[in-house]
């Protein structure tokens, strides 16, 4: 507590000798050797370290709040459920809610799309909408896929990354990542069924 308060009669001390070099016209020069004389003092009470340390543990504690509020906020648009493919295409209005409780509507013509691609014994186990994950711990412009190999396929049939049949794919290991140009292709052929969020 009492280096916080060093800090703001520092700062008191920085503002109060600025004005005064303003408006009652003092040399910079002095200005300058008078605040350095502060700031000597200062470091010589040895708060400088002291201070340092104490600030990076606020700002790093502060950072986190920040980052996590900010990832809560920038995610509000990521459905607060799934449902299957067969769900959807026995619905009339297909939609889901997102977190922000919003309706994401589903294009019907999307669904007939990837309902052409998998098998219709999966459709019970494709979750939409598919979620591209853009995270802090992978190379920039690669994107995790939230789900299974149902999802990854249908992903890598829309943009013509396989040719194989479901059964053929799901024998494969495959990672489930995929590039920015891949994703971007992906939003434009079946936009309505791609979420991209951010961890």
């Amino acid at each position: 507590m009492q280096i916080i308060l060093n800090i703001i009669e520092l700062f008191i001390v920085f503002l109060f000798l600025k004005v005064n070099a303003l408006f009652f016209n003092k040399k910079k020069n002095h200005f300058l050797i008078t605040f350095l004389k502060k700031m000597n003092d200062f470091i010589n009470k040895n708060y400088l370290d002291i201070m340092i340390k104490e600030l990076i543990e606020m700002s790093d504690k502060l950072l986190d709040i920040i980052w996590s509020l900010d990832i809560k906020t920038i995610n509000n648009h990521l459905p607060a459920e799934q449902k299957t493919l067969k769900q959807l295409l026995s619905e009339e209005k297909p939609q889901i809610f997102t977190k922000e409780k919003r309706i994401h509507k589903i294009n019907k013509r999307d669904l007939e799309t990837i309902s052409l691609l998998l098998p219709e014994n999966e459709w019970s186990n494709i979750k939409l909408p598919i979620v591209l994950l853009r995270r802090t711990d992978l190379d920039k412009g690669l994107f995790s896929v939230s789900g299974g190999k149902q999802e990854l396929y249908v992903i890598f049939r829309t943009i013509g990354k396989t040719e194989e049949n479901f059964a053929q794919f799901k024998e494969k290991d495959v990672q489930l990542y995929i590039w920015k140009p891949e994703a971007f292709a992906l939003v434009k052929k079946i936009g309505s069924l791609v979420v991209i969020g951010f961890v």
